[in-house]
């Protein structure tokens, strides 16, 4: 009956039993693809926001949820790239322990370091034209 309401105290599992989205509302069509309990995410029967993601054991595969949509995906100022996350980001826990790996770069530097992505030219750097690679390496700055 609409305004009806149902006290879930006490219930701590099996959520889908009912919320199956003929019983009760069941998981939003934007619901981050899963087969795991509500319960695993979701902790509290007051309130959906503050649900958390435990990405332990999850290692690839990122964007299928990290799209922008599902969950937040590469912020505007992100390196451009079409390397999958992993790549670079090896924890689940920070994103600000990435490292790039330059093997096998060996042309175009300035598309990221720019001083936007990634750092660019410092001020007393000599002036060129020249891409960075006509004078150095991947290996070391200083060639």
């Amino acid at each position: 009956f609409p305004g009806a309401s149902f006290n879930h105290s006490g219930i701590t599992g099996n959520c889908a039993s009912c919320h199956n989205g003929t019983t009760a509302i069941g998981k939003p069509s934007g619901h981050v693809a899963t087969t795991q309990p509500c319960e695993t995410c979701h902790k509290s029967t007051v309130s959906f926001a503050g649900a958390s993601f435990n990405h332990s054991g999850i290692t690839g595969n990122c964007a299928s949820c990290h799209n922008g949509t599902t969950a937040p995906g590469k912020p505007t100022n992100h390196v451009p790239t079409t390397q999958a996350c992993e790549t670079c980001h090896t924890s689940t826990a920070s994103f600000s322990s990435a490292r790039m790996n330059h093997t096998g770069i060996s042309t175009g530097c300035a598309t990221c370091h720019n001083g936007v992505y990634a750092e660019g030219k410092p001020n007393d750097h000599p002036k060129t034209s020249s891409p960075c690679e006509s004078c150095h390496s991947t290996r070391s700055w200083d060639r």
